[in-house]
């Protein structure tokens, strides 16, 4: 064989086994897995130079499944790299609530190559029972009972049912007046499937919260949906409005016990841990150490400056606080010792209640030791005559500069005031019409009349455009004009699409026709 034929073979197998590599084969899961309702996932394969010809799945306990008819395949170009995609759908049931460990699964192609998928293991659950109607709103705390400054999270869930389009604009429910809100609200979004297995698309809210003094807060309230189609421009169109009733949830602020409360006890809310550091354990008299104090916790932020109690001779200098993150804070001090041995830096302990035992504790750090030593001193020593050896040379006298003489008739004559105005206005009134030339040659042209546009393909009796025209109308309507434009396009789309007669269009274009 050749060189050139083995390195032909050599970048064809390289090719090949890259092809090879870039397989790829996932399973696809509903989420949630829900028992008792057949369900619908698939598996996908990316990439592959053969068709799937089947796949082998395993046998799982708990777990009911089977491949679906038919397969999908996908060819995309982007940045001017091709891929594929194929997948070919499952149909399952759950038979219990459990941890299904779900092996991998071998997908066999038309060639006889095989890829298989990643053993994965999930969790199933019962179908969600509250789920009826069209809309599902509630409300709920986590937790749902609290003590002043201790945090919460106000959850609000919506489900809509997705056999038909179905929409919000926004969350109808907010915090309770009372409640502090301690953070940026989150918001999520994910499908389930209730206990006759319908599909329904849930989006959560959440706003973490906290209140300042004893009582309960309720978060209750009604939620906006609507009914909606997509239109011939699939746009939204709101067909109906509804209200969903929000299942409310009550929030319960108790006071802080009075038994066993420290007296130095500030508001700090655990769990709480305490450290101290130094930066330096061995310094000189009259250098500094860095001695950082860091408090971990939920509510840190509340926490306030000790009090460093030092023996005599030693300065404690506060220092900025370090740039915190979520969850910690620092404060911190340069120690500075006057006296030379071992220098005891004494813990320091912070009260704070404990929501989980409902009792105060207190969080402290480990005392630390600095080793001062004496410091160096050196006095200045200076040798040899200090007297100059020679005359100072003094400085250059600079010369100051003196202007010339003005020279008497040597200007130009002034030009005549008579003159000057004749330019200057026939200079202005030049660049007034030039600028109304240009004004005029380059002055957008004016659009069609678009209400007598939309009169013309009425009596033409031309739908589309109609519709075209029933468009660009459409910006500028008020609340009534957009009532009359939906009129008037449902008798247009009834009469292009469902083969019936429109009516009097004229009719029910008559107030629109005058927009310009």
């Amino acid at each position: 064989m050749s060189r050139g034929s083995c390195v032909t073979a050599l970048i064809l197998s390289v090719l090949a086994l890259s092809q090879l590599a870039a397989v790829e084969a996932k399973l696809q899961l509903p989420d949630p897995l829900v028992t008792g309702v057949v369900l619908r996932g698939s598996i996908s394969v990316e990439n592959s130079a053969a068709r799937i010809e089947r796949i082998d799945l395993p046998a799982v306990a708990g777990l009911e499944w089977n491949t679906g008819r038919g397969s999908n395949y996908e060819v995309r170009l982007a940045n001017g790299v091709r891929t594929t995609r194929e997948s070919m759908p499952l149909v399952l049931r759950v038979q219990q609530v459990a941890e299904l460990t779900i092996p991998a699964v071998t997908v066999v192609f038309d060639d006889g190559s095989t890829a298989t998928t990643n053993a994965v293991t999930v969790k199933t659950q019962v179908a969600d029972t509250s789920l009826s109607g069209e809309a599902n709103a509630s409300a709920s705390f986590e937790p749902a009972t609290i003590v002043p400054g201790e945090p919460a999270m106000l959850i609000y869930r919506l489900a809509l049912r997705q056999d038909r389009v179905r929409a919000i604009k926004q969350p109808s429910l907010t915090p309770p007046a009372g409640l502090l809100v301690t953070g940026e609200r989150s918001e999520a979004k994910t499908e389930t499937v209730d206990a006759e297995g319908r599909e329904w698309s849930v989006q959560t809210w959440s706003w973490p919260v906290t209140a300042a003094a004893p009582g309960t807060y309720d978060a209750r309230g009604q939620q906006e949906w609507y009914r909606c189609r997509n239109d011939f421009f699939n746009q939204l169109v709101i067909e109906s409005t509804h209200q969903a009733p929000i299942r409310p949830a009550t929030l319960t602020v108790t006071p802080l016990p009075d038994a066993g409360r420290p007296n130095d006890f500030d508001g700090l809310i655990g769990p709480l841990a305490a450290s101290a550091s130094i930066d330096r354990s061995r310094i000189s008299t009259g250098e500094g150490a860095v001695f950082t104090v860091t408090l971990t916790g939920p509510q840190v932020g509340l926490g306030h400056r000790p009090t460093l109690m030092l023996p005599a001779g030693v300065q404690a200098y506060p220092k900025d606080d370090a740039e915190d993150k979520s969850g910690e804070r620092h404060f911190r001090w340069d120690v500075v010792p006057g006296n030379t041995g071992e220098l005891t830096l004494p813990a320091l302990t912070f009260p704070y209640f404990d929501p989980a035992t409902r009792t105060y504790h207190r969080a402290s750090t480990a005392p630390l030791t600095i080793t001062v030593v004496a410091g160096r001193s050196r006095d200045l020593v200076v040798s040899g005559d200090t007297r100059p050896t020679r005359p100072l040379t003094p400085p250059p006298v600079e010369e100051k500069f003196v202007l010339p003489p003005p020279m008497r008739g040597a200007a130009v004559s002034a030009p005549p005031l008579v003159g000057t105005w004749i330019v200057l206005s026939a200079a202005l009134i030049g660049g007034g019409l030039f600028a109304l030339v240009q004004r005029l040659a380059t002055r957008p042209r004016r659009g069609p009349h678009r209400g007598k546009a939309l009169a013309a393909a009425i009596n033409a009796k031309d739908l589309d455009a109609m519709a075209r025209a029933l468009f660009a109308l459409r910006p500028d309507l008020d609340a009534a004009g957009r009532q009359t434009a939906d009129a008037l396009e449902h008798a247009i789309d009834q009469a292009r699409f469902g083969a019936r007669d429109a009516g009097d269009l004229a009719a029910l274009a008559a107030p629109l026709v005058g927009i310009a």
